[in-house]
């Protein structure tokens, strides 16, 4: 579960230097993302992203205006048959 969020972290403090110019990534502070809209979409079965995590940063997030979570896994949203989440997407975009 995600306790703070930062950019990537290399694993090498070299690498870390070199993009961020400090060792450690820095952290990114979500609570001030206020202007840009965001409808967050997210798979209760996903391997690769945690849906523990998607929650959180839907509750910290402050434009943060929508969060669905779907009956679905990672690759759903790319190769999946069902594709019915689509009149959610388009009804956003229409807002």
């Amino acid at each position: 579960m995600a306790n703070q969020f930062q950019l990537y972290d290399y694993h090498d403090k070299k690498k870390n230097m070199l993009q961020y110019g400090q060792e450690k990534p820095p952290k990114i502070e979500v609570e001030k993302v206020t202007e840009i809209p965001i409808a967050m979409i997210s798979a209760k079965y996903d391997r690769i992203v945690n849906i523990k995590d998607n929650r959180i940063y839907a509750e910290k997030i402050p434009s943060v205006y929508a969060h669905i979570e779907l009956e679905a896994d990672h690759l759903s949203f790319l190769v999946g048959k069902n594709m019915s989440y689509m009149h959610h997407v388009l009804a956003m975009i229409d807002e």
